[in-house]
């Protein structure tokens, strides 16, 4: 997968980890040929989990992880998603965390606009999944 939006040169592509055997694929976008959000998923056998959604703090407020989360959403359309609403810093990145992403307390919310729900098989507060579409 990849797409590019040529107004600002948005674009987006799916890059599965090697070897081919390994089962995490990272999605990226990129502005102006620089990666500025990413999603990494793992693929579980009876789910996707998502590690780690992030947009680089200079790109907040722009929709990019709206859109990271629905291109993950678009790339597993008929698996259960699941993933962990929690902050986290990525480090190996090497953005500057001075200006972190949505506090906890906004991340369950934001994620239950995109149709995810706590997680029934989990009882660990954050646990949310997406259903698989019927």
């Amino acid at each position: 997968m990849a797409t590019t939006d040529t107004a600002e040169t948005v674009t987006l592509e799916a890059v599965r980890k090697s070897p081919p055997e390994d089962n995490e694929t990272f999605l990226m976008l990129s502005v102006g040929g620089k990666v500025v959000a990413y999603a990494e998923v793992l693929d579980l056998g009876d789910e996707q989990y998502v590690c780690e959604l992030a947009v680089h703090h200079e790109h907040h407020g722009r929709g990019l992880g709206t859109r990271m989360l629905n291109a993950v959403i678009d790339t597993y359309p008929d698996q259960r998603i699941a993933l962990a609403a929690e902050h986290f810093e990525p480090p190996w990145t090497g953005w500057s965390t001075a200006t972190s992403g949505l506090p906890v307390e906004d991340l369950t919310p934001w994620y239950a606009r995109h149709g995810f729900i706590p997680d029934p098989r989990d009882d660990i507060d954050g646990c949310m999944v997406r259903p698989a579409r019927p």
